[in-house]
């Protein structure tokens, strides 16, 4: 965090509280913070490194598995569920802001949420705050774009749109029909949605978590429990396709080595059925020399 042409203290209590708010988040799903360092022209948060980079970077350069698609939402979802528990508000959720750690959908953390700039904690009475330019319009819930409330909700629609994301691998919104952030928030103001497809197994929790109402979407602890049932689902029938495939495999091995083994047999008895001939012929010689 430069601050060339930022006045220092200006920036330096916001940025205690951020570090301070960072030193008490302990999760798997969330990036951990190691400490923070302050200088004349400096402020630097500093957390663990994962090397492959951010799920938005992941998703260019890196086919994904139903399975994988699903534990990164899972994972996801859990890390703003304990942000939502201890009152939280990220407030710029979107695959920038989410680590990969693995990608293998079999270990037990895929993804991590990161950066924590934009968000404060939630501890206001009514349960609100006012938005003050915060988030990115591509996940910017409706309320957001008519600078209303953010609520606790409004973390559940950015998460959303990075779902439907993560199931395509790509921007969810065609350049070609939003060419603009503007385009976007009329849209979305408008209370239109983006098209999910019928074979997205995700479409039933993207299209309750970004309703317009905010107390119409779910919670994380409520996607979390859709997407558990999701994975399991996907995960059976990905080891039932294996099990199918690896039988298929075998039985048409079994059928060839029969088969050899049947053509092998063909050539025995045949064999043995010329030498019969040729005895029975030479008997029968034998026979017609003794009479002569």
């Amino acid at each position: 965090m430069k601050t060339d042409l930022v006045d220092l203290g200006e920036l330096l209590p916001n940025f205690m509280q951020e570090a301070e708010m960072m030193e008490r988040i302990r999760c798997p799903y969330i990036v951990n913070f190691i400490g923070s360092v302050a200088t004349a022209d400096t402020l630097c948060l500093v957390t663990e490194f994962c090397p492959l980079g951010s799920l938005r970077k992941f998703m260019k350069t890196n086919s994904m598995s139903d399975l994988l698609k699903i534990r990164f939402c899972q994972d996801i979802a859990r890390g703003m569920e304990y942000l939502h528990q201890n009152d939280i508000l990220h407030r710029d959720l979107k695959t920038d802001n989410v680590l990969v750690y693995s990608k293998n959908p079999s270990d037990p953390i895929t993804a991590k949420v990161t950066d924590f700039g934009t968000s404060r904690s939630f501890i206001e009475s009514s349960n609100s705050i006012a938005l003050q330019n915060i988030g990115t319009p591509v996940y910017m819930a409706p309320e957001i774009t008519r600078k209303d409330q953010m609520t606790l909700k409004s973390d559940v629609y950015s998460f959303a749109i990075c779902m439907l994301e993560i199931w395509l691998g790509r921007d969810p919104y065609d350049p070609m029909k939003f060419p603009d952030s503007e385009s976007i928030l009329r849209f979305v103001g408008a209370g239109k949605r983006l098209h999910v497809s019928d074979d997205c197994i995700l479409k039933g929790i993207i299209e309750k978590a970004w309703k317009h109402k905010p107390s119409d979407r779910p919670t994380f602890k409520e996607i979390g429990t859709e997407l558990e049932v999701i994975h399991k689902k996907t995960s059976d029938k990905s080891k039932s396709d294996s099990h199918n495939k690896n039988h298929s495999g075998s039985t048409k091995t079994n059928t060839k080595s029969k088969d050899i083994s049947s053509s092998d047999q063909k050539s025995t008895t045949n064999t043995t059925n010329g030498t019969d001939e040729n005895n029975d012929t030479s008997v029968s010689s034998q026979s017609i020399e003794k009479s002569n």
